[in-house]
């Protein structure tokens, strides 16, 4: 991958952590050949010092556009889609975009991601990650999501997300 010029993304829709008072983002470094991702996660403080830093890796090379956190959890949405353009976009045939193709009735998959103060940029290992699979739909951004803790001690998660059937 790092031969074909994969590089590092950033996301474009940081968060603030009003409990916390952090701010949240997170870039990814795509392995194509391997059809993955890497995800790091970092949270700064008022004074811009990091905090925590998370790495992950998804299962897919199409990273989410857009996340949104708990006080417990980091959560993504993946849209079911795969890259059927890949030679044509690296010979410069076609952009990226044009080899999207929707997996039509596929699931889409809520990943979550506990939170952590551990870890300040050291590989302290790849954190687990929770999958939930939901009936199909294309996600564009989460609004907000919220968690309730259970009196079983179980959480439930709700997302808040736009999108369509």
């Amino acid at each position: 991958d790092e031969a074909l010029g994969f590089g590092v993304q950033h996301t474009a829709h940081p968060h603030v952590d009003p409990v916390r008072r952090r701010l949240v983002a997170w870039w990814s470094q795509i392995a194509a050949l391997e059809g993955t991702a890497r995800i790091t996660v970092r949270e700064w403080d008022e004074e811009w010092k990091p905090k925590a830093t998370t790495k992950f890796d998804l299962p897919t090379e199409l990273v989410p556009h857009d996340f949104c956190l708990t006080v417990s959890f980091y959560v993504w949405c993946e849209n079911r889609l795969t890259f059927e353009g890949r030679t044509a976009y690296l010979m410069g045939l076609q952009g990226p975009a044009e080899g999207l193709q929707i997996q039509q009735g596929a699931p889409n998959r809520i990943h979550l991601v506990a939170r952590s103060d551990a870890g300040t940029g050291a590989d302290d290992g790849l954190a687990p990650l929770l999958t939930v699979e939901t009936p199909p739909w294309f996600c564009i951004h989460h609004s907000h999501a919220e968690e309730q803790l259970l009196p079983d001690g179980d959480r439930l998660v709700s997302v808040y997300s736009a999108g369509w059937k």
